[in-house]
C-alpha cells in the first residue's frame, strides 16, 4: 500500500483492522486515512483504518455537473474537493452531485472534531437508514468534541448536530457526558422530527487512529488538522507533540499555525513516552495520511 507517497509492503503477517475489526486489504480504498505501523524490515506490520463519519445526508450543496462543494451529513460540514476519492455502492448514484438527502455516506478525511471535515474519501453506502441497518446493526455514527451540553435535557452538540442521549448506553465515560471530551455517537433510530440524532450509544473515542505506541527513539509521522497549538506543543488529530528550540517549522512559523491548519509533523518518542516534534510542515494538499512508529 502507498501512503503519502511511501510504499509499504504487506505480507501474510500484516494485520489489518477496519473500525476495530480484523479485516483485509480488499476493504481498504484509495483516499482512506490509515495508520501504518512498520516492522523492523520496514514492511507494514499493522494497518488501522477508522472512518470519521458514517451518517445520514441532510443536504447537498453540490450542483449537477460539479464535483466539489459541501455536504451536510448529520450536522457535519463535509468539504469535497478535487482530491476527494468518490465511490458508491448504490446503483444510480455515480457522482457526488447525485447524493440525495437521506442517503447514507461514509467519510474519511481531515477534521478537528468541531463539525467540519475535509474528505479524502467518500462512499455512498445505502439509499436510506432502513436499507442500511440490516448489515450495520450498530447504526450510523459520528465523532466529535462535545459542546453545548445540557444535562437536564440530556442533549449535546457535535458541530451543528444536536445529539439526544436520554436512552443511550454510555461507554468509558465514568463522569458521564462532559464538555470538551471527544466521543463517538452511534444511532439506530437516526434523526427525529427535530433533526436531533437519537443516540443508542455514546463512547469515549481516541482521536488517534493508531492503537500501538512507540518506544523511546521510535519515529512517528502524522498528517492532519491542528486541534490545538501553543508555544510548547501542537496537537494534530488529537495527538500531542511537544515543541522545543530544535523543532523545525517549514513553510511558515509556529505562531502562524492555527486550529484547522493542515500540517505534517515528524517526531520521536522521548524517555517519558511523549512525542517531541522534530519538524512541522504546513500542507496545502491532502492525498492521504501517514502515521507510523
Amino acid at each position: 500500500i502507498y501512503v503519502n507517497g511511501t510504499e509499504y509492503n504487506t505480507t501474510s503477517n500484516t494485520a489489518i483492522y477496519v473500525e476495530g475489526q480484523s479485516s483485509n486489504e480488499s476493504n481498504l480504498s484509495v483516499g482512506m486515512m490509515v495508520c501504518v505501523v512498520k516492522d523492523t524490515q520496514g514492511n507494514a506490520a499493522t494497518v488501522y483504518h477508522d472512518d470519521d463519519l458514517e451518517g445520514i445526508v441532510i443536504s447537498n450543496a453540490i450542483t449537477t455537473g460539479q464535483s466539489t462543494g459541501t455536504l451536510n451529513v448529520m450536522g457535519q460540514t463535509v468539504t469535497v474537493d478535487a482530491n476527494t476519492i468518490f465511490e458508491s455502492k448504490v446503483t444510480g448514484i455515480t457522482t457526488v452531485a447525485a447524493i440525495a438527502a437521506g442517503n447514507i455516506v461514509e467519510v474519511s478525511g481531515y477534521g478537528a472534531g468541531t463539525g467540519t471535515i475535509t474528505a479524502t474519501h467518500i462512499e455512498v453506502k445505502a439509499t436510506d437508514l432502513a436499507s442500511y441497518l440490516p448489515s450495520h446493526s450498530e447504526g450510523v455514527e459520528v465523532k466529535g468534541i462535545v459542546a453545548s451540553h445540557n444535562a437536564t435535557n440530556k442533549t449535546f452538540a457535535l458541530g451543528s448536530l444536536t445529539v439526544a442521549y436520554t436512552n443511550a448506553t454510555l461507554s468509558d465515560l465514568p463522569n458521564g457526558i462532559t464538555e470538551g471530551v471527544y466521543v463517538e455517537v452511534k444511532s439506530t433510530q437516526g434523526l427525529d422530527a427535530n433533526q436531533q440524532l437519537v443516540a443508542s450509544k455514546v463512547e469515549l473515542e481516541n482521536n488517534d487512529q493508531c492503537d500501538e505506541k512507540g518506544s523511546e527513539g521510535d519515529e512517528y509521522e502524522l498528517k492532519g488538522k491542528v486541534t490545538a497549538v501553543d508555544a510548547t506543543s501542537i496537537t494534530v488529530n488529537g495527538q500531542t507533540f511537544l515543541v522545543n528550540d530544535t523543532t523545525e517549522v517549514e513553510r511558515g512559523s509556529l505562531s502562524a499555525i492555527t486550529v484547522d491548519t493542515l500540517v505534517e509533523v515528524e517526531g520521536r518518542y522521548n524517555t517519558a513516552g511523549e512525542l517531541v516534534a522534530s519538524k512541522i510542515e504546513v500542507e496545502d494538499d491532502h492525498p492521504a495520511v501517514t502515521y507510523f512508529t
